[in-house]
């Protein structure tokens, strides 16, 4: 293919090396017919009247001559044209070839890099031989001295058994006992040091021996190792080539099957071209009117707008209503679980987890019985994995949108309503129903028998944009609004757009056992997580349901009273806000050392529960204890304390 690519190239060249030099002959022909004619000029008329035949014999020779190299030179023109497009049609191919002799390159740079490590492999294991035979000759030569000094030994105890015989004829000779007696001393003396040095020598050298064996046994399991290393490069290099053989053959594969999919791709598009159009042509469109998006499900207030009502009176009575229905929560809990869902700008979620059978439903059901709110229960179901399940979705086959009552819902208390380019096609019944001047409360009961991520994160992400836009600005809302295909792919159909304004708010509930599934740090960071243990005493229940007021004959929560109980975190005071960024410095160090940061988020948060808690004495501090629990420990999940 190089080859190929060469002679090419000097094809080109050659080409325009001819064209280049007919130019140049065009134009030293034309200099001098220029300069012939200015001669011409200059001669007198008779001169030039005898000599015109023979000029215009030579101008036509010129001509003609002129003409052919035109020619010529339009034909090497032509043929240098052919090969240029030749050469743009070829480049594909040519960058593909140079990738592949990239490729090439890079494996054959590999295997040497593999060869070159091998042969230094190898040429320790030289080493390591060579030193294992001079330790094998050093053990030889100290068995030898082993040798020598044992033959030293025995030479010793025959001289010892000597020095016995000459004590026995002292003890015969009585007369030279007082004479003798001292030196026979002073030699077993000195035979009991030579032979404790003996015997010192003998275990300081069985123990050397011991080691140099150790040794050997060391060096030989290396060297056993390094002749495993040496077979599994030699396979793993057979591997690679086996697999760089297959990964060509794969590509091969691959362009051939992308070729046939760019082959389908137009007979596919005639087939929805064609579909599309006999399903506009089949039958009139459902009237959009009448879609099951515009039937109500709130029940709006007929008593109008409530009076301004008191936070702290409000969370009484809503202590009275769980205590009329049977339902036992202390004051902090309920205090809790008001501040979180008070702080939905940074925290857009309210999680109630813990053990089945606590209340953890019916806490935020009582709650929005009590202060005045719309109540929406949403049962999630282990199947969803996509927003679709929480908004609903479009019926092809019956050409209409199939919504949730959780998107009906939210329809109703939508603050922007039907406004141009949102895609409502409301009917004048469902407008009378809109109560966008009430608070809903959606509960997602288990929501985590299904993976929050899949249905749940994208409109998290929405309810968090919130924070940083002008709902009054139609751009800029449009990054908080959730999109949906109520038409299908319909030519025309607009989308409708729903925006979930700060009037609405979320609580979830979750029971921790094995069938459900566990939040993702992203869940985490964006809630509130109450965690509901086993119950101190086991209580009776009440049958009954209370002695509350009926929820039908309550005035609705106003959204503008809401609004006055929710404090920024520049509320609280100077003092205040310095001990809760000292506080909150000294856990995110904490954090830091075993693992778990957190960032401004976190920080932010903590800042605004603190400022939206009810007024009661020591608030800062029992706020903080709350977040401590709410948004700390639930990030010690899984840490190991043995290893940090």
């Amino acid at each position: 293919m190089l080859t190929t690519i060469t002679s090419v190239a000097l094809a080109i060249t050659a080409t325009f090396v001819s064209a280049f030099l007919a130019l140049l002959s065009y134009g030293h022909h034309r200099r001098q017919a220029i300069r012939l004619w200015e001669r011409e000029k200059r001669l007198p008329d008779a001169t030039r009247l005898e000599n015109l035949k023979f000029l215009v014999e030579q101008l036509q020779s010129e001509h003609d001559e002129l003409k052919d190299s035109v020619h010529d030179a339009r034909e090497v023109l032509d043929e240098a044209q052919r090969q240029r497009e030749w050469m743009e049609a070829a480049k594909e191919d040519i960058a593909r070839l140079e990738q592949e002799k990239l490729e090439v390159v890079r494996i054959q740079n590999e295997l040497e890099t593999k060869q070159v490590e091998l042969a230094a492999i190898q040429e320790q294991i030289a080493k390591k031989e060579s030193d294992l035979k001079e330790q094998h000759d050093e053990l030889e030569k100290l068995n030898a001295e082993q040798a020598k000094l044992r033959r030293e030994a025995d030479a010793i105890l025959e001289e010892l058994s000597k020095a016995e015989a000459i004590r026995d004829e002292i003890r015969s000779l009585e007369q030279k006992k007082s004479e003798l007696s001292s030196e026979i001393e002073r030699l077993e003396s000195n035979a009991r040091k030579l032979r404790e040095q003996l015997e010192a020598e003998l275990r300081g050298l069985k123990r050397d021996c011991s080691d140099l064996e150790s040794q050997r046994d060391q060096r030989k399991s290396k060297l056993d190792e390094l002749e495993k290393q040496i077979d599994g490069l030699s396979k793993k290099q057979e591997e690679l080539s086996k697999e760089r053989r297959e990964l060509e053959k794969k590509v091969q594969e691959l362009e051939g099957q992308a070729a046939s999919l760019k082959g389908q791709i137009p007979t596919l598009q005639t087939a929805f071209d064609q579909l599309t159009s006999a399903m506009q042509q089949s039958s009139d469109a459902p009237d959009a009117r009448k879609s099951e998006l515009w039937h109500p499900v709130l029940a709006k207030s007929t008593a109008g707008s409530a009076n301004a009502q008191d936070e702290l009176e409000c969370l009484t009575e809503v202590q009275h209503e769980l205590k009329a229905r049977g339902l036992k929560f202390d004051q902090r809990t309920v205090f809790a679980f008001h501040t979180a869902l008070k702080t939905t700008s940074s925290s857009p979620l309210v999680t109630l987890a813990g053990v089945s059978g606590t209340g953890k439903s019916e806490l935020p059901r009582r709650y929005a019985d009590a202060v005045g709110m719309n109540f929406l229960n949403v049962a999630v179901q282990p199947r969803w994995d996509s927003p679709q399940d929480l908004f609903g979705f479009y019926d092809y086959l019956e050409r209409r949108f199939r919504p949730t009552e959780l998107t009906r819902a939210l329809l109703q208390v939508d603050p922007i309503g039907p406004e141009q380019g949102r895609g409502w096609q409301a009917s004048k019944e469902f407008d009378a129903s809109r109560c966008h001047e009430q608070m809903l409360l959606v509960l997602m009961d288990e929501m985590n028998l299904a993976r929050v991520e899949y249905y749940f994160s994208e409109f998290l992400s929405k309810l968090e944009t919130r924070r940083g836009i002008d709902p009054r600005n139609q751009l800029d809302r449009q990054h908080a609004e959730i999109v949906l295909e109520v038409s299908g792919r319909q030519v025309g159909g607009m989308p409708l757009r729903l925006f979930v304004d700060t009037n609405v708010l979320f609580v979830g509930t979750m029971n921790e056992d094995e069938s459900t599934q566990a939040l993702s740090d992203k869940v985490i960071d964006r809630s509130n997580i109450l965690r509901f243990g086993s119950p101190n005493s086991i209580y009776p229940v009440s049958s009954t349901n209370g002695n509350g007021r009926d929820r039908n004959l309550r005035q609705k929560l106003n959204r503008k009273n809401w609004v006055t109980w929710c404090r920024p975190p520049e509320s609280l005071s100077s003092s205040e806000t310095d001990q809760l960024l000292k506080w909150i410095s000294q856990l995110r160090t904490s954090l830091d050392s075993v693992g778990r940061p957190f960032a401004y988020r976190v920080a932010h948060a903590m800042l605004e529960y603190a400022a939206n808690y009810p007024e009661v004495e020591n608030r800062i501090a029992w706020a903080v204890s709350d977040q401590i629990e709410q948004r700390i420990l639930p990030k010690l999940i899984g840490l190991d304390m043995q290893h940090p």
